[in-house]
């Protein structure tokens, strides 16, 4: 807890107030973690039906956010949105980039594909093509590795 000197500071300097809580979260990182996990573990139910009221009230601002959480932006580095998504949806005619089948064929919307490791958008895909590029694209070394054990383990 900060003293009072250190508090009359803060109000004056927003700056300052910046650098104390950055080396203040540094310093007790682990404390802090582990009191948010405890919290979280307390209120699971309540957070999680949170998120889904939130998400459901405001869907576009809830996916700009987990694309921006997930590091998802364009070729040009900008932020991936819903207005990109929605532009994106329009040149593929509303079809998966993959398969070719319409989006109203599915349950979900089409999923925002991305390089894991740079994190550009590829395009839009069903959830079906995104869970094999997923596997095959971004792990590719590993997927060979454990077809290749299965096959020669179940030769006949």
């Amino acid at each position: 807890m900060p003293t009072q000197q250190v508090q009359r500071n803060m109000l004056r300097d927003p700056e300052k107030s910046r650098k104390y809580d950055r080396a203040y979260h540094e310093t007790n990182k682990v404390r802090i973690n582990e009191k948010h996990k405890a919290y979280y573990h307390t209120h699971k139910n309540e957070i999680l039906s949170y998120k889904k009221r939130e998400y459901q009230a405001n869907p576009d601002i809830m996916r700009d956010y987990n694309w921006k959480r997930l590091g998802i932006h364009n070729s040009d580095g900008s932020q991936f949105t819903m207005i990109d998504y929605k532009r994106t949806y329009k040149i593929q005619q509303g079809k998966c980039a993959i398969c070719k089948k319409h989006s109203t064929e599915f349950a979900k919307q089409l999923c925002a594909d991305h390089s894991h490791q740079t994190g550009i958008i590829r395009g839009l895909v069903c959830n079906d093509c995104n869970t094999i590029v997923i596997k095959a694209v971004d792990d590719y070394n590993h997927l060979i590795k454990i077809t290749q054990t299965y096959l020669k383990e179940k030769s006949c």
